[in-house]
């Protein structure tokens, strides 16, 4: 089977390493923006690899040829990994709007993490590809923005699956057995990571064999910080690669924006799609309203019908002084000009 591989950063890397585990994928595409950087990756994997291993130079902004590589290639899956700034970007910038954004919350990186995976989504509609697509770039928002013009991903990575992870091996190192349903949000991997408090917002909603429970009474203490954590978001993709490919394998796990749901689900992952796995006493309008609550720890207020993104008055007030407009409703036709502001104001 074929996968291709949008992007090339650090937790593509990581997911390439880990395609030992799943041994249906006999060649891999690896596409990205630069070159001299790609083509190294790519032999160095075809020598690492089971796999077949090549590269493609593509800017993933050029709509076209992200069309054209997905018409040629017919792959059997799609990772994308990619966005027009690095998730870990801010914390590298010393300024007031990267502090003031950092405050705000992710939500507001939302027009750098929308138009690559669009242009993905776009294309496999318009070409009539039936093949899963794995999205790794902000799946919890993302994707309710994308499913209001039909071109939701099938399933995201990482975030929910980082906290389901941690607490399986949490419960395992226990010797406890339990049937996991959890509910969380990208919010909530930085103080979960932390071990902080999740204010504002909602703390991680967690279900042991149908039952509450408290999430930080089983995992009692701080993770790794920064792009380490990766490990886990690699981790995940990998377990959900691989069930999406293995006629024989069902997955149990947590993962962001299922069917074009906002936040992180507990779900089921197979050959046969993804599929929700609710505790019987949780209905989806009290999941979508979970979900709503603790995107605010994300500076986000709600997302329209029609998918508009409105931020929150505290997320406005920390921009205020710094740059407003950032923080202004975020509707499909304002995503350039809001990237190309954000661009420039933390270059500058």
């Amino acid at each position: 089977m074929k996968l291709i591989v949008f992007g090339g950063g650090d937790l593509a890397r990581r997911v390439i390493a880990l395609l030992p585990l799943v041994p249906t994928i006999r060649e891999i595409v690896l596409v990205t923006r630069d070159v001299a950087r790609g083509e190294p990756l790519a032999r160095l994997f075809g020598g690492c690899l089971p796999a077949v291993v090549r590269h493609v130079g593509l800017d993933l902004s050029d709509a076209r040829g992200v069309a054209a590589v997905l018409r040629r290639e017919r792959p059997d899956i799609v990772f994308h990994a990619a966005s027009m700034l690095s998730p870990w970007l801010l914390p590298t910038i010393d300024s007031g709007l990267s502090h003031a954004l950092r405050l705000a919350g992710f939500g507001l990186m939302l027009p750098a993490q929308l138009p690559l995976i669009r242009n993905v989504m776009r294309a496999v509609r318009d070409l009539g590809l039936t093949c899963p697509v794995v999205n790794a770039s902000y799946p919890d928002a993302t994707h309710a923005v994308l499913a209001a013009e039909g071109l939701q991903p099938t399933v995201g990575v990482g975030n929910a699956g980082m906290l389901h992870d941690t607490l399986r091996g949490a419960l395992r190192a226990r010797g406890i057995a339990a049937t996991i349903r959890l509910f969380a949000h990208h919010a909530q991997v930085t103080p979960f990571a932390r071990h902080e408090g999740y204010s504002p917002g909602e703390s991680p909603s967690l279900y042991l064999d149908g039952e509450v429970a408290a999430i930080d009474s089983f995992v009692t203490g701080p993770l790794p910080q920064g792009s380490m954590l990766n490990a886990l978001t690699a981790a995940h993709a990998t377990a959900i690669l691989g069930a999406l490919l293995d006629d024989g394998k069902v997955l149990h796990t947590s993962a962001p924006g299922p069917m074009g749901l906002p936040g992180g689900w507990p779900v089921s992952v197979s050959s046969g799609g993804v599929d929700l796995e609710l505790p019987p006493q949780v209905g989806i309008d009290a999941g979508l309203a979970y979900q709503a609550r603790a995107a605010i720890g994300d500076g986000i207020a709600s997302i329209d019908a029609d998918g508009t993104v409105h931020y929150t008055q505290a997320a406005q007030a920390r921009l205020a002084a710094h740059a407003p407009r950032l923080a202004e409703p975020l509707s499909r036709t304002g995503e350039a000009p809001r990237l190309a502001e954000l661009i420039e104001r933390l270059a500058a």
